[in-house]
């Protein structure tokens, strides 16, 4: 294949690698390798029904974490096609529609509803959605300009829920009523608006996270079966496009060939995970897999599917449509292969619009920051972090300044939260607005990247900044609040009953966030309730700290992490703003949960 518009300078670094061309300098800030070293493809499901050809396609992620995917049989052989639910926490496959109406492409839509393709070749040609509570079918859009579509194929929603989609016609007896094969897309009113029919044959379809530039995967592979009478076309154009889009969403600003594969046959579906890169469902019978490509066409890496394993005797290896999983499983890249669903973890995490119920909870969460700038106001430029006379782990004291601004959640994540950005409850105590707890430091690393990713493509921050967990340095400076005393309220331990839940009032069961006195900066559970994990590294001691409060890393102890605050199940001398408790980075304990940082 070929990348456009290369000059000569560049041309002079090109490598070839079989199937794709790209430039061999590498970026002067090296980055983790998308796929890890040793990342595998792992078999998840095949097909049992007694059908013969077709493949699966179109795999869509819920807001529960499960996978959707069409299987698409060909001509009558296996009625209209099915579509399946795989469970990733039970690993088990079943059938959520015996007839889907020759579904290809599905995405879930903000709302929850599961919006599908239906194709040609005894399929219903039109755009559909369904309740995948009722299993209730809904038609969206069947024609343009009063004529029925060729054969949906693929598409994607945008931030207004507007949904692009591919009309090409690759199979099927039906009469075809439109001429051009085209891209369109469905407006809120269920209005139908042509956006480009500069395509031979539409395909796969992506937005980039900004919503700025439209993919298209052109894939004219030669086959209609629309004309039996008339000779075989020819392969036609196997070539990725870029559409630059408007503020409306229209396809103004011309179109950009960002890989062109020449005689190769070229892809099927994509997806695109939260920095814009795209994943490339490859189907050359050379180099068959998904193939890794940043915005402007340079090659990142390609997973091959031809050594994928438990694929059926005689099957072609041929991708055909891939997409992330959510939440917990938002780095776990699931990829539908033959007539086989395939998953592979990798270092990045997809992209997502975040469902309503996911906004609401992430537009409380924005407001629940308390913005804190060192220096002004209440708020000290430095502080003396640790104490003498304490336990070793916190000392020596030093005097630590903080010079960016920075925002802190006035409460632990609630477990409401926690469920709708990552799917799934892990708490012992349950309670919609209680702490979450039971989960180790990957767990809150991952909300909080999650949380970013969506906060990000809902507007309510900006691409600059990010959710994370705050360092060691910036929890003891919020927990004191201002103090140099043992607790934020002073030094008196007979009123920890007043601003926390600790083994001298605590029941056990988990209350509400912000039932007790908030400290000085309207900080809520800072003492007590559940311990809080901080993002540094173990150190045992403040020995050759930095001065300043970004995350200690150089050193840190191995596969242990740090948690501060105390918890319900403790004792007073836990709770204070400096006790530190230094653990295994895995555990995972009811007293355990997290505390979010904003910042840039």
């Amino acid at each position: 294949m070929k990348i456009k518009k290369i000059d000569r300078l560049s041309f002079l670094f090109l490598v070839f690698i079989p199937g794709i061309l790209l430039a061999a300098e590498l970026p002067e800030k090296k980055t983790p390798a998308i796929i890890p070293a040793n990342a595998k493809l792992e078999h998840l499901f095949t097909r049992s029904a007694a059908i013969k050809g077709g493949l699966t396609e179109g795999p869509a992620v819920a807001p529960d974490g499960s996978i959707f995917f069409s299987d698409i049989p060909m001509n009558k052989d296996g009625g209209a096609g099915m579509i399946l639910r795989y469970d990733p926490r039970s690993g088990k496959t079943t059938v959520f529609k015996t007839d889907s109406g020759k579904s290809n492409g599905l995405m879930f839509d903000a709302a929850g509803r599961l919006v599908g393709c239906q194709g040609a070749d005894y399929g219903k040609r039109r755009l559909t959605s369904w309740n995948i509570q009722t299993g209730e079918e809904v038609e969206l859009a069947g024609k343009f300009n009063g004529k029925r579509f060729n054969a949906p194929n693929d598409l994607v929603i945008d931030r207004a829920g507007r949904i692009y989609f591919t009309d090409p016609r690759y199979v099927g007896h039906e009469n075809r009523e439109l001429k051009s094969r085209a891209v369109y897309r469905v407006d809120a009113d269920g209005a139908v608006r042509e956006i480009t029919r500069e395509v031979r044959k539409p395909n796969g379809i992506a937005l980039s996270p900004d919503e700025k530039t439209l993919y298209v995967a052109d894939h004219d592979n030669g086959t209609d079966r629309i004309d039996p009478a008339a000779a075989p076309p020819k392969q036609g154009e196997m070539k990725l496009y870029a559409f630059s889009l408007d503020g409306k969403g229209l396809a103004t600003g011309g179109r950009k060939t960002l890989i062109d594969f020449g005689p190769e046959v070229g892809i099927d579906g994509m997806t695109t995970d939260y920095r814009g890169n795209l994943y490339l469902a490859l189907r050359s019978s050379t180099r068959p897999g998904i193939l890794i490509i940043d915005p402007t066409g340079k090659e990142l890496g390609h997973i091959p599917t031809r050594s994928a394993p438990g694929l059926p005797a005689g099957a072609e290896a041929l991708p055909s449509n891939c997409v992330f999983g959510r939440g917990y499983q938002a780095d776990t890249l699931y990829v539908t292969v033959d007539t086989s669903l395939y998953s592979i973890r990798l270092n990045a995490l997809g992209h997502y619009l975040p469902t309503l119920r996911q906004r609401e909870l992430l537009t409380v969460l924005r407001k629940e920051f308390v913005a804190i700038t060192p220096g002004s106001g209440p708020y000290p430029a430095s502080f003396e972090m640790g104490r003498k006379g304490g336990p070793a782990s916190e000392a020596p004291p030093r005097t630590v300044k903080l010079e960016d601004p920075f925002e802190v959640a006035r409460y632990e994540v609630p477990q409401n939260l926690w469920q709708a950005v990552m799917g799934f409850n892990p708490s012992r105590w349950k309670g919609k607005r209680n702490s979450v707890e039971v989960l180790d430091l990957a767990d809150a690393g991952r909300f909080c990247e999650c949380a970013t990713e969506l906060m990000r493509s809902a507007g309510l921050i900006s691409a600059a900044e990010r959710v994370r967990l705050p360092s060691e340095a910036e929890w003891e400076y919020f927990a004191r609040a201002g103090s140099a005393t043992l607790y934020s309220f002073g030094d008196d331990a007979g009123k920890l009953g007043d601003y926390a839940w600790f083994h001298g009032n605590a029941a056990g069961n988990d209350p509400p966030v912000g039932v007790k006195k908030s400290n000085p900066w309207g900080l809520y559970d800072i003492h007590g309730y559940l311990w809080e994990w901080c993002s540094d590294p173990a150190h045992p001691d403040y020995r050759q700290a930095p001065a300043d409060s970004r995350a200690w890393v150089a050193g840190g102890v191995p596969g242990r992490g740090v948690l501060r605050g105390g918890s319900w199940k403790d004792n007073a001398p836990s709770l204070s703003s400096t006790f530190r408790r230094l653990a295994p980075d895995t555990l995972r304990d009811d007293a355990v949960g997290l505390r979010c940082v904003l910042s840039r």
